[in-house]
Protein backbone atom coordinates (compact mmCIF):
# COMPACT_ATOMS: atom_id res chain seq x y z
CA UNK A 1 0.00 0.00 0.00
CA UNK A 2 2.86 2.37 0.82
CA UNK A 3 4.39 1.88 -2.64
CA UNK A 4 0.99 2.53 -4.20
CA UNK A 5 0.81 5.87 -2.38
CA UNK A 6 4.24 6.71 -3.81
CA UNK A 7 2.92 5.75 -7.23
CA UNK A 8 0.10 8.31 -6.98
CA UNK A 9 2.08 11.16 -5.42
CA UNK A 10 5.33 11.05 -7.37
CA UNK A 11 5.80 11.00 -11.13
CA UNK A 12 6.88 7.88 -12.96
CA UNK A 13 9.55 7.60 -15.63
CA UNK A 14 7.68 8.11 -18.91
CA UNK A 15 4.59 9.53 -17.17
CA UNK A 16 1.98 11.41 -19.20
CA UNK A 17 1.76 14.78 -17.40
CA UNK A 18 -1.69 15.44 -18.90
CA UNK A 19 -3.22 12.62 -16.83
CA UNK A 20 -2.01 14.30 -13.64
CA UNK A 21 -3.55 17.66 -14.55
CA UNK A 22 -7.19 16.68 -14.19
CA UNK A 23 -8.98 18.08 -11.15
CA UNK A 24 -10.15 14.60 -10.18
CA UNK A 25 -6.58 13.26 -10.11
CA UNK A 26 -5.25 16.30 -8.23
CA UNK A 27 -7.93 15.92 -5.54
CA UNK A 28 -7.21 12.21 -5.25
CA UNK A 29 -3.46 12.88 -5.05
CA UNK A 30 -3.98 15.45 -2.26
CA UNK A 31 -5.82 12.88 -0.14
CA UNK A 32 -3.17 10.25 -0.79
CA UNK A 33 -0.42 12.76 0.00
CA UNK A 34 -2.02 13.49 3.39
CA UNK A 35 -2.08 9.75 4.12
CA UNK A 36 1.55 9.47 3.00
CA UNK A 37 2.54 12.29 5.38
CA UNK A 38 0.74 10.54 8.25
CA UNK A 39 2.46 7.20 7.53
CA UNK A 40 5.22 7.32 10.11
CA UNK A 41 6.40 3.83 10.90
CA UNK A 42 9.26 1.43 10.58
CA UNK A 43 8.26 -1.54 8.44
CA UNK A 44 7.87 -4.81 10.31
CA UNK A 45 8.30 -3.21 13.75
CA UNK A 46 6.44 -5.05 16.45
CA UNK A 47 6.73 -4.04 20.10
CA UNK A 48 9.96 -2.16 19.50
CA UNK A 49 11.75 -4.88 17.55
CA UNK A 50 12.24 -5.52 13.85
CA UNK A 51 12.77 -8.96 12.39
CA UNK A 52 15.49 -9.01 9.75
CA UNK A 53 13.76 -11.77 7.77
CA UNK A 54 10.45 -9.90 7.71
CA UNK A 55 11.91 -6.52 6.81
CA UNK A 56 14.04 -8.07 4.07
CA UNK A 57 10.90 -9.54 2.46
CA UNK A 58 9.14 -6.17 2.85
CA UNK A 59 12.04 -4.25 1.26
CA UNK A 60 12.31 -6.75 -1.61
CA UNK A 61 8.61 -6.30 -2.31
CA UNK A 62 8.98 -2.51 -2.17
CA UNK A 63 11.82 -2.67 -4.70
CA UNK A 64 9.75 -4.83 -7.07
CA UNK A 65 6.70 -2.56 -6.86
CA UNK A 66 8.67 0.66 -7.33
CA UNK A 67 10.52 -0.92 -10.25
CA UNK A 68 7.28 -2.06 -11.88
CA UNK A 69 5.88 1.46 -11.39
CA UNK A 70 8.99 2.95 -13.07
CA UNK A 71 9.91 4.69 -9.82
CA UNK A 72 13.04 2.86 -8.72
CA UNK A 73 14.80 6.21 -8.21
CA UNK A 74 12.42 6.80 -5.27
CA UNK A 75 13.68 3.74 -3.40
CA UNK A 76 16.32 5.51 -1.28
CA UNK A 77 14.00 8.34 -0.29
CA UNK A 78 11.05 6.08 0.52
CA UNK A 79 13.08 3.58 2.51
CA UNK A 80 15.02 6.24 4.41
CA UNK A 81 11.81 8.04 5.28
CA UNK A 82 10.48 4.88 6.91
CA UNK A 83 13.76 3.86 8.52
CA UNK A 84 13.76 7.21 10.34
CA UNK A 85 11.17 5.57 12.62
CA UNK A 86 13.27 2.49 13.40
CA UNK A 87 13.57 1.54 17.05
CA UNK A 88 16.83 1.66 19.00
CA UNK A 89 19.23 -1.24 18.93
CA UNK A 90 20.03 -3.15 22.11
CA UNK A 91 23.13 -0.97 22.58
CA UNK A 92 21.04 2.22 22.52
CA UNK A 93 22.10 3.36 19.05
CA UNK A 94 19.81 4.08 16.14
CA UNK A 95 18.77 2.32 14.01
CA UNK A 96 18.23 -1.24 15.21
CA UNK A 97 20.37 -4.11 13.95
CA UNK A 98 17.85 -5.37 11.37
CA UNK A 99 17.64 -1.95 9.72
CA UNK A 100 21.45 -1.66 9.71
CA UNK A 101 21.65 -5.04 7.99
CA UNK A 102 19.16 -3.89 5.34
CA UNK A 103 21.10 -0.66 4.74
CA UNK A 104 24.23 -2.74 4.18
CA UNK A 105 22.63 -5.03 1.56
CA UNK A 106 24.39 -4.94 -1.83
CA UNK A 107 21.15 -3.93 -3.59
CA UNK A 108 21.37 -0.56 -1.81
CA UNK A 109 24.70 0.09 -3.47
CA UNK A 110 23.42 0.05 -7.05
CA UNK A 111 22.90 3.12 -9.17
CA UNK A 112 23.23 6.68 -7.87
CA UNK A 113 24.16 6.80 -4.20
CA UNK A 114 21.09 4.97 -2.95
CA UNK A 115 22.64 4.04 0.40
CA UNK A 116 23.45 7.69 1.04
CA UNK A 117 19.84 8.64 0.24
CA UNK A 118 18.57 6.07 2.73
CA UNK A 119 20.94 7.30 5.41
CA UNK A 120 20.21 10.97 4.68
CA UNK A 121 16.46 10.46 5.03
CA UNK A 122 16.87 8.09 7.94
CA UNK A 123 18.84 10.59 10.03
CA UNK A 124 17.32 13.84 8.79
CA UNK A 125 15.65 14.49 12.13
CA UNK A 126 19.07 14.63 13.79
CA UNK A 127 20.02 17.74 11.91
CA UNK A 128 16.61 19.28 11.24
CA UNK A 129 14.31 18.64 14.23
CA UNK A 130 11.16 19.70 12.34
CA UNK A 131 11.66 17.01 9.71
CA UNK A 132 10.80 13.36 9.52
CA UNK A 133 11.80 10.83 12.13
CA UNK A 134 10.93 10.16 15.71
CA UNK A 135 14.41 9.78 17.08
CA UNK A 136 15.20 13.33 18.16
CA UNK A 137 11.68 14.59 18.84
CA UNK A 138 10.55 11.68 21.00
CA UNK A 139 13.71 11.06 22.97
CA UNK A 140 14.97 14.63 23.24
CA UNK A 141 18.46 13.19 22.85
CA UNK A 142 21.10 13.58 20.20
CA UNK A 143 20.88 10.66 17.83
CA UNK A 144 23.76 8.24 18.18
CA UNK A 145 24.53 7.31 14.58
CA UNK A 146 25.85 3.79 14.19
CA UNK A 147 28.97 4.72 12.26
CA UNK A 148 30.72 1.76 13.83
CA UNK A 149 28.03 -0.60 12.57
CA UNK A 150 27.70 0.80 9.06
CA UNK A 151 30.31 0.96 6.34
CA UNK A 152 30.00 4.68 5.63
Amino acid sequence: MYAEMVSVIFRHDGDDPEERKTEEFRNYAKVIHRLFDMAKFCPCEENGTVSYDEIKVWVDKLIRILDSNHQKEMFGYVLGRLFAYAPKAADGHYPCEAVCQIIELPKLHRGPPCKQKVLRCCHLSTFFPGCIGKNLRETGQILLIRQDGLNL
